[in-house]
């Protein structure tokens, strides 16, 4: 399974990039798209090319977090993107503790999807308070997580079936003519 784009957007999008070091509202310093290891107060990128390819090493890792913790997966494309996003922000101790992560062993997605919404609260100054930017990033990600994703081999059986139909109808048509002109 891969990340597709449009996981890799959501994730930017609520993250934002910030290339001096900031703290998050649950008091996290992060740098870049929501990189967090071993930042200080003091850290700073040097643009946003060195901000997105932190991103791309942090979901490297969490990619292969996930893939551990699922094993064989029976996640489409933007479920999978969504998972990322959701195990990017909150960590994959947390995705294995979740309903949402035995909704997917037991292959219930509507509900796995919906188990995103519970994920909307962060511990700020010791109290579990929700926050609206979290409550709008379980929203998109539970929204691409119910996103279908057109099967590319459905599509080429489609278009196999069609140009074998047609190439029935040439040589028909060729053995029509063929036989007119005897």
């Amino acid at each position: 399974m891969k990340l597709n784009q449009q996981g890799i957007d959501l994730i930017k999008k609520f993250e934002g990039c910030y290339l001096k070091a900031t703290r998050c509202p649950a008091g996290v310093w992060t740098i870049g798209y929501g990189h967090t290891g071993g930042v200080l107060p003091s850290h700073t990128l040097e643009n946003e090319q060195a901000a997105m390819d932190l991103l791309m090493d942090d979901l490297d890792i969490v990619q292969n977090r996930l893939t551990h913790t699922l094993g064989k997966s029976i996640l489409n494309e933007n479920q999978y993107s969504a998972l990322v996003s959701f195990v990017f922000n909150c960590g994959t101790n947390a995705f294995r503790r979740s309903t949402m992560y035995r909704c997917i062993k037991e292959r219930k997605m509507k509900e796995a999807a919906d188990a995103l919404l519970m994920w909307n609260k962060a511990t700020v100054n010791g109290e579990k308070i929700e926050l609206k930017g979290l409550t709008r990033r379980r929203k998109a990600e539970r929204e691409l997580f119910l996103t279908p994703v057109e099967n590319k081999h459905e599509q080429l059986d489609d278009v196999m079936q069609l140009l074998v139909l047609a190439t029935k109808k040439l040589n028909k048509y060729i053995k029509e003519i063929e036989h007119e002109n005897i």
